[in-house]
């Protein structure tokens, strides 16, 4: 029991840390913030998978999103192999795909509230820097 209460101290710090990082990773260049938002998803999809929550994956926003995802990927899939000049640049692609770890940064602050963790002290924290 002792050890369950450490490791969700220790998540919450971990949360405070990531999600109080986000305003100068901005700063910081587009790797970090990158990273960073990968990071806040990986900490979402992890809670997800330990509490085994996914209901966030039926509610309305998610469906309209992945479905504007979908569009993106199709869009770049059809700009890529129908070309005038016939030469094949997959970045677009590439670019469509990784835009799924913006929808699940969306839902990703959605942590915050399912831990009980304040929005004030992590404001505090985004005025500061």
């Amino acid at each position: 029991m002792k050890k369950n209460n450490i490791l969700n101290l220790n998540f919450k710090y971990l949360i405070y840390i990531v999600f109080s990082f986000i305003p100068i990773s901005h700063i910081l260049g587009n790797l970090i913030l990158n990273l960073n938002i990968v990071l806040c998803g990986l900490i979402f999809l992890s809670n997800s998978m330990i509490n085994k929550d996914w209901s966030w994956c039926s509610e309305k926003l998610f469906k309209w999103l992945i479905v504007l995802y979908l569009f993106f990927i199709l869009n770049s899939i059809y700009s890529t192999f129908f070309k005038i000049d016939h030469y094949n640049n997959y970045d677009g692609i590439i670019r469509s795909i990784s835009f799924i770890k913006y929808i699940i940064l969306v839902f990703s602050f959605r942590i915050l509230s399912i831990n009980k963790i304040s929005l004030n002290f992590i404001f505090k924290i985004w005025v500061n820097f």
